[in-house]
């Protein structure tokens, strides 16, 4: 069966990998996507790390002009005769796409604690609405959206693992503690929480941990120029600072992960929640906070220490961002609580993430999380 499929595969932001997750799934499950996307430079044959290589009998590009007419227009490939369409966050024109007997089941990825009106009416129109996790399906239900509501959770791709650590990790945890930080989030760091990661570096320092930060930032915008520039001396000493202004290599995400003794995310708010389950697949301990896209991910843990899981439990319950200044903001001081657990039960935490990591990659494969996305594309073609 084909069906159309409606998402960016190029790109910083995890949207890339959500969509390349989800047709790998589609691909696998026996759906052949007919893919509109305006940023694609790959091909059938094209080999990616997160996709594989693609069988140009399993999958279809289109050229750049009808992918345009299907996203701007809402006007559908004549030649193929698709009766879904899937699409992440699709436009008004995009939904247009259901006069021509096309039923569409849109992603709608946010980590708002109101639904923008613009989407509301969008939504209306899709003839399911996916959900990336069940807070965001519970605020879509309280803005009285009516459309069928089902929760699609971020996935892991199989490339995600544990590898050998001995030409990886600098030294013995004991010596110096290596914490990695990654902060997509250019324009609004606050909402990754990257400066209370800085402060709570500053008291570990203090407190006489031999601790080195790792930092990654997509761009080095003003807003992350002006936050390097208030770090105190003795923080950039032990602090590694990286900008990617692209996407970051699959395999060097991998061996950032593995490089480290654990990686620290405490956002106030995330959409997908992608990074600290792809450590936690690499069986690397991570200190993060339950908010939106981490939830889902965490709290089917009858103890979350038990998976690695350093976790900052206060702060970031109520995730906002078109909202901001509405939202409790993640206290560094929790941060820091969270970052000297991990140090001292260093070893208790890293033998329960590498235990647990084969699970995790089991428990979230894209093959698992998109099964009632492939069930309802798979209905519609009966």
């Amino acid at each position: 069966m084909d069906v159309l499929f409606v998402g960016p595969l190029s790109g910083y932001t995890s949207y890339p990998v959500v969509c390349k997750g989800i047709l790998r799934a589609l691909i696998d499950a026996g759906i052949r996507p007919i893919v509109a996307d305006v940023t694609w430079d790959g091909s059938p044959n094209h080999t990616d790390p997160y996709l594989g290589t693609l069988d140009e009998s399993k999958v279809v590009f289109l050229q750049h002009s009808a992918a345009a007419d299907l996203v701007t227009q809402g006007i559908p490939p004549a030649e193929y005769n698709c009766k879904a369409c899937f699409a992440l966050n699709p436009s008004e024109t995009m939904v247009s796409i259901k006069r021509n007997g096309v039923k569409i089941f849109g992603l709608f990825v946010g980590d708002v604690d109101e639904i923008p009106g613009s989407w509301l009416h969008i939504m209306s129109q899709c003839d399911a609405v996916l959900a990336p996790s069940t807070w965001c399906r519970d605020v879509m239900a309280a803005s009285d959206v009516k459309t069928p509501l089902i929760v699609l959770n971020h996935g892991i791709s199989p490339v995600f693992k544990p590898i050998s650590d001995s030409a990886l990790r600098s030294g013995d945890p004991k010596e110096v503690f290596v914490f990695l930080h990654m902060c997509s989030a250019v324009f609004c760091p606050e909402r990754k929480g990257t400066p209370q990661f800085f402060e709570a570096v500053d008291r570990l320092i203090d407190e006489g941990f031999s601790i080195s930060a790792r930092v990654v930032f997509g761009m080095q915008t003003r807003v992350v120029k002006q936050m390097l520039g208030k770090l105190s001396t003795r923080v950039k000493e032990h602090t590694q600072i990286h900008f990617s202004p692209g996407a970051v290599p699959q395999d060097e995400v991998i061996r950032a992960y593995n490089g480290t003794h654990a990686v620290v995310f405490p956002s106030r708010a995330e959409g997908f929640g992608c990074i600290p389950l792809e450590v936690r697949a690499c069986g690397i301990p991570v200190v993060q906070t339950l908010c939106t896209g981490h939830r889902d991910h965490l709290e089917s843990s009858e103890n979350p220490e038990h998976w690695g899981v350093a976790q900052i439990r206060h702060g970031a319950l109520v995730p906002a961002w078109a909202n901001y200044g509405r939202a409790p903001a993640v206290e560094s001081v929790d941060v820091t609580s969270a970052m000297r657990q991990c140090i001292i039960q260093y070893d208790d935490l890293r033998r329960a993430a590498l235990d647990r990591a084969e699970a995790v990659q089991t428990r979230w494969a894209w093959s698992e999380t998109t099964k009632p996305l492939i069930e309802l594309l798979k209905h519609v073609s009966l």
